[in-house]
């Protein structure tokens, strides 16, 4: 899987969570909570983390939810990386078959 695709993604869904990701250091993706380090995540979905950033019960959950998000995005990209491209006539882009029943097709771009 490409990082820079899985950063930029798990960017937006830290972002939207309330998480401020920064940029890019040594291949891992820093990410503050509450304006203080929180921790980082790796291009593979693993999280690390300084014991002293999470030893509030608040960061600790905060700290989990940012693995969880990491975990969710490094799946879905996966999956959608894996699925085959998506043939249909007047389609444009790069869209992928995810799922196909009796006609009905789950698709992602």
């Amino acid at each position: 899987m490409n990082r820079e695709q899985f950063f930029q993604e798990l960017r937006t869904a830290l972002h939207r969570e309330g998480f401020t990701p920064l940029p890019e250091q040594d291949e891992l993706l820093p990410v503050e909570w509450d304006g203080l380090p929180l921790c980082r995540i790796t291009a593979d979905g693993g999280v690390r983390y300084w014991r002293k950033d999470v030893a509030a019960p608040e960061r600790e959950r905060a700290c989990e939810r940012a693995t969880d998000l990491a975990c969710t995005v490094r799946e879905y990209m996966t999956l959608l990386e894996q699925a085959p491209p998506l043939q249909a006539q007047s389609l444009t882009g790069d869209y992928r078959l995810l799922a196909d029943f009796n006609g009905a097709v789950l698709a992602a771009h």
